[in-house]
């Protein structure tokens, strides 16, 4: 089919062929580079949500450890350690 855009070529090894052989099963009237497509498309489904999971999982450990360090240092602390310092 015509199209502007960019093409590339895949070579089918094993792990290809396993992977479209799932895709035909999936997909059973769609032609090889549309099952390829629709792979990649998942593919990019996937790692979206896993980026998001991982992005939920640092926010919530940040959650639960903010402020847990607020006892540390006392009152004055900075301007105490700034003393120190030449002007």
């Amino acid at each position: 089919m015509p199209t502007t855009y960019p093409r590339i070529q895949v070579t089918v090894t094993p792990e290809v062929a396993e992977a479209l052989a799932s895709a035909k099963h999936q997909w059973p009237r769609a032609a090889k580079s549309e099952l390829v497509a629709n792979l990649i498309a998942m593919a990019h489904d996937s790692l979206d949500a896993e980026r998001a999971t991982r992005q939920a999982e640092r926010r919530r450990a940040i959650a639960q450890t903010s402020g847990i360090l607020v006892d540390a240092f006392p009152d004055g602390y900075l301007a105490d350690l700034r003393s120190d310092w030449p002007a």
